[in-house]
């Protein structure tokens, strides 16, 4: 891994070296490459106990305040957090075939939101070694049904022409901290 290249289709580090500061942050970074909705982070496995080394170097070269957002939960609150993505696409579609009847495109925008939000938390969990569906309140089955219908929805606005709609353009925004959201629809041919 220290041979200077990427590796973003490794997810697990496995480290047994005493490193520090520049050295640390550098072999961690080999396997934290994204690789699209696949994989949005990965797992160290230290042989050596590597904490106070990690925080001192993530103090040194980054904000001491972030440590939240660069040491991910425990698979327990990954979990929790799912549970709780779940919860929130049951509440605006009780079953996968509720989605067929969401009215208006706020609807779908708001189911789109929810489930894109519930497969970020999926991808977090499977990278985890102790990953099973049994864990969770949804079986694989039930989530490729809730993904099909959300897919439906993706080639509905595509075909109508509708892919840079105020949904996706507020769902952009929203990545880029923009607080104000379109209103007006805006064709798949113009660029943002």
């Amino acid at each position: 891994m220290l041979t200077g290249f990427d590796a973003n289709k490794v997810n697990t580090l496995y480290l047994d070296k005493n490193l520090k500061q520049y050295g640390l942050i550098h072999t961690f970074s080999r396997t934290n490459r994204i690789l699209g909705e696949q994989k949005t982070q990965a797992n160290k496995l230290c042989f050596r106990n590597l904490k106070k080394a990690t925080d001192d170097a993530f103090t040194l070269f980054s904000n001491k305040d972030a440590m939240e957002v660069v040491i991910m939960p425990g698979y327990e609150d990954k979990a929790k957090n799912f549970d709780e993505a779940f919860e929130n696409i049951k509440e605006i579609t009780p079953m996968y075939q509720s989605v067929s009847d969401l009215e208006s495109e706020d609807d779908e925008s708001v189911f789109v939101e929810a489930f894109r939000k519930l497969m970020r938390n999926l991808n977090v969990l499977q990278s985890n070694n102790y990953f099973d569906w049994k864990d969770l309140p949804i079986d694989a089955h039930e989530f490729e049904n809730y993904k099909e219908k959300y897919l439906d929805i993706y080639e509905k606005l595509e075909r109508e022409g509708l892919i840079y709609s105020r949904l996706y353009i507020g769902l952009l925004m929203k990545q880029m901290g923009l607080k104000s959201v379109l209103r007006r629809k805006i064709c798949c041919n113009s660029r943002l």
